[in-house]
């Protein structure tokens, strides 16, 4: 609780970001919902090796296989699709004789934010599951082109997800699982669930980050594999910012994605 008032509410958010220069595709999009559970699990690479006769195995560590995310995001849609004049049913007519469900209507403008657009939504999410193609001319020949899908940065106001204390992940998404659970009448979905599962990435545009400790309870440490006379290498050493409450930081992650200081 915070203030008098009572709760001080935020929302779970992403955006789309293109791996080969860093620039944003499209806008932020912010979830309907928080997801009821959010698990957070992490692969830690040892391997044990049988000794004849031991009486344990030795332990012997090579690299960790990073963390994973999954949670179910909730979609529903509490108004059926606006009926236009020119496209109006007898049955719409009789539920609304004065057409007042128009789009400037007072009523629908106080029920966008829970009158989602599933399908829309559902597009928006899986774009992350697809490639860019593009067409390059060579001569002569012109060649398709194939990009990998968006990274997408996952924003959790004030759960601290990013091991450096940031609310900002990178992510890939490795599943995107739907379920429509209700529909209207006339096909329009009413009520989804979307089973994400997203795998978390180290890859910036200008290096690789792995994550370390100091051997506390203080955010973890980022090491850059860049070489020492690259100029860039100052800022790659990061034992986490400030907290942002709940704005968005979808800016300062795209940022830090293309130059690790927000700056070109």
């Amino acid at each position: 609780m915070e203030g008098p008032e009572g709760m001080d509410y935020a929302a779970m958010s992403y955006a789309a970001i293109d791996p080969a220069n860093g620039k944003l595709i499209g806008s932020e999009n912010t979830f309907q919902y928080w997801p009821e559970t959010f698990s957070d699990t992490i692969d830690i690479g040892w391997s044990f090796k049988d000794i004849p006769g031991g009486s344990h195995a030795l332990a012997q560590w090579a690299s960790n296989n990073g963390r994973t995310f999954t949670f179910e995001v909730q979609f529903h849609r509490f108004m059926k699709p606006l009926a236009f004049p020119e496209s109006r049913s007898v049955f719409d007519k009789i539920l609304d004789p004065f057409d007042l469900n128009k789009p400037n209507s007072e009523l629908i403008k106080d029920n966008r934010p829970y009158n989602v657009d599933i399908a829309r939504e559902i597009r928006l999410l899986r774009k992350f599951c697809y490639p860019k193609y593009t067409k390059d001319n060579q001569g002569a020949a012109e060649v398709m082109m194939a990009s990998p899908p968006p990274v997408m940065v996952l924003v959790a106001p004030n759960m601290a997800l990013n091991e450096n204390g940031e609310d900002y992940v990178y992510c890939v998404v490795t599943g995107c699982d739907v379920t429509y659970t209700l529909l209207f009448p006339n096909g329009v979905p009413r009520r989804a669930t979307v089973a994400l599962t997203l795998r978390q990435i180290v890859q910036r545009k200008y290096g690789v980050f792995f994550v370390g400790h100091e051997g506390t309870d203080s955010p973890m440490i980022q090491f850059s594999t860049r070489g020492s006379d690259d100029p860039r290498r100052e800022n790659d050493i990061a034992t986490g910012g400030a907290r942002k409450g709940n704005k968005s930081q979808v800016g300062q992650a795209q940022g830090i994605w293309v130059t690790d200081s927000g700056k070109e």
